[in-house]
């Protein structure tokens, strides 16, 4: 194996991302060539080797999507290591893509009034171990992710805080899932669902400026969450888990407590046939369970 380099690093070293230089390579045939991982630094990520891409801490969404972009055609993954990656717009994967962090110390900002994670149009995406942290109040089009017109994508392990908009928006697709994610704090819905047989599990969604989850939308199961303390503001306005003119919805096992208004608020007549069964519905400030819709499925619910 030959190593060439100008830097004082050597292969193996520790070191931070402004201490390498391009002109290091590694060149050996025995190691297999990586073309469907690729590996993508932050300005400050401490680094063991080079990495196929190292962001300066400025529009590093940049970076980010030319490694996506590179992938290969059938799809493939990028990783983000530990850091900070600062963005002025969005995060756009490709189809087939997995785009994962390394938990919570992938830390994802912005102040930027974007999606930070787009997925539009696309298939098969995986979001998962990262930590976004949003633009804050009055960004009304700052999502965390935004999933639109997207098919079998998932959202997975990923803590989202202070987007102005929802923490996780998807609309006018289908068989999405967020699966144990931690939303909170974010200043409209924790997840707002527009979708058909998307799936929300696991999750905890805390603390959000309105509804902690909003269904918006026909055939979704919203199972095994945490819904607490959400409508923050205490404005006696928004509920653990809301919906109003959707059908066929399956809400159950989950524990709604401490929100400002309803547990779970069927709210309208026009809701049909929506399944609300084995949830912990205590202590929310005006009731557990508000239900005006039509031929709701009800059994077991803790109120």
């Amino acid at each position: 194996m030959a190593i060439t380099h100008t830097a004082v690093k050597a292969f193996g070293d520790k070191g931070f991302s402004s201490e390498w230089n391009a002109a290091h390579t590694i060149t050996d045939p025995q190691i297999p060539k990586r073309s469907d991982t690729l590996i993508v630094a932050a300005s400050d990520s401490e680094l063991r080797c080079v990495p196929d891409y190292t962001c300066d801490g400025t529009a590093d969404q940049v970076e980010i999507n030319q490694a996506i972009a590179a992938l290969p055609a059938n799809g493939g993954s990028v990783m983000l290591l530990e850091g900070t990656f600062d963005l002025t717009d969005s995060i756009t994967p490709d189809d087939n893509t997995l785009l994962q962090g390394v938990g919570v110390g992938t830390k994802i900002t912005t102040s930027a009034n974007v999606p930070m994670i787009m997925i539009s149009l696309k298939n098969n995406v995986i979001v998962m171990d990262l930590y976004l942290y949003g633009a804050g109040t009055g960004n009304n089009t700052n999502q965390g992710v935004y999933l639109s017109e997207g098919f079998a994508c998932q959202v997975k392990q990923v803590w989202i805080e202070n987007c102005g908009m929802a923490g996780v928006q998807m609309t006018d697709g289908d068989s999405n899932k967020i699966l144990n994610c931690v939303i909170f704090k974010n200043w409209m819905e924790g997840v707002a669902v527009e979708d058909i047989y998307d799936s929300v599990v696991g999750c905890t969604i805390k603390e959000n400026y309105r509804h902690g989850v909003n269904i918006l939308a026909y055939y979704n199961l919203i199972a095994n969450n945490q819904v607490y303390d959400n409508d923050f503001a205490d404005t006696n306005t928004y509920d653990g888990i809301y919906t109003n003119l959707s059908d066929y919805n399956v809400i159950v096992g989950n524990v709604c407590t401490g929100n400002d208004r309803y547990g779970i608020n069927i709210a309208a007549a026009g809701a049909n046939k929506n399944v609300v069964a084995g949830n912990c519905l205590l202590n929310n400030t005006t009731g557990g369970l508000n239900d005006v819709g039509t031929a709701t499925e009800k059994a077991a619910n803790a109120e």
